[in-house]
């Protein structure tokens, strides 16, 4: 639709065209939306009643963190909308729609600034969310609708890194119901951009798959890495090396821990370096999703 209303103190949403509106169902989903510059901590233009922009979500799945829906735009003019679905009788004899007052009005974005998709750098990231509830997502395609805007394909991404995507096809039966669970973790740790909780949350997952390894699944990651270890001659692998990495971060994460060994707290570049390592396990155990 081409424009999208929300009441001022009601907060009903609306859609219409330029004079006729009708309400949407109270689950319509709006997110606040703006272009992502380099930080995701950058704040919302909030000198708008509702923000400057938002997401129209029209669909959503979990499990490829994939979006769609439509970018809409402040209109900075009042339109003379009328309720389509509200009709009262005119003294003149005859029925007529009822006027809409106190409407904040926002029209579809036309996104011609994004229509080049083709490029790999030519599309963009936004930001969906406010305060300290918001993601990243990238723009990963765009198409025309026969009777609105263009509808937006967005895929999520991490500031910290790109968080592996595994294949229930390929993970043991057994094994991918837990695994998944942790995974699904490590992906709001993420969301929520603290770089503690994404090694802890990488530390947890690769307990789990090395504990498999090994034959174990309650082992904590130490004692699964010297039984693969064991198993293997006393020798590493990619596999160990990465999961000791990983140790190593989640006990710097530790306030004791940095105490004792003078160690500095955890940043961006080690919950990337985390879930680095995660991947790898992963990619070596032929768990992943290849796409």
């Amino acid at each position: 639709m081409k424009y999208i209303g929300i009441h001022k103190y009601t907060k009903q949403i609306f859609g219409g065209d330029d004079s006729n509106c009708f309400p949407l169902p109270p689950d319509t989903q709006l997110y606040p939306l703006s272009i992502y510059t380099g930080s995701i901590d950058m704040p919302l233009n909030e000198s708008y009643e509702f923000g400057n922009q938002f997401f129209r979500e029209t669909y959503f799945d979990p499990v490829t963190q994939i979006r769609k829906g439509m970018i809409y735009q402040w209109h900075n003019e009042t339109l003379p909308w009328y309720r389509a679905d509200d009709i009262e009788a005119s003294p003149h004899g005859h029925n007529q729609s009822k006027p809409m007052h106190n409407i904040v009005a926002y029209h579809v974005q036309g996104l011609s600034e994004f229509k080049d998709t083709s490029q790999k750098a030519s599309k963009p990231a936004v930001i969906i969310g406010s305060g300290n509830h918001k993601s990243l997502w990238k723009i990963i395609n765009i198409e025309q609708s026969v009777l609105a805007g263009p509808v937006v394909t967005l895929k999520a991404q991490y500031q910290f890194g790109v968080v592996p995507e595994i294949d229930a096809a390929k993970v043991p039966l057994e094994l991918y119901s837990k695994l998944r669970v942790e995974m699904d973790k490590v992906i709001d740790s993420a969301n929520k951009l603290d770089p503690t909780a994404i090694v802890d949350r990488c530390r947890d997952t690769l307990s789990l798959a090395l504990g498999h390894i090994a034959g174990d699944m309650t082992k904590d990651l130490g004692n699964s890495i010297a039984a693969i270890r064991k198993k293997n001659q006393n020798r590493d692998n990619k596999i160990t090396w990465a999961g000791n990495l990983v140790a190593r971060l989640h006990a710097q994460g530790k306030p004791v821990e940095r105490e004792n060994r003078s160690l500095d707290e955890l940043e961006q570049n080690h919950a990337q370096l985390a879930l680095s390592c995660l991947w790898l396990v992963l990619n070596e155990l032929k768990w992943l999703n290849q796409y």
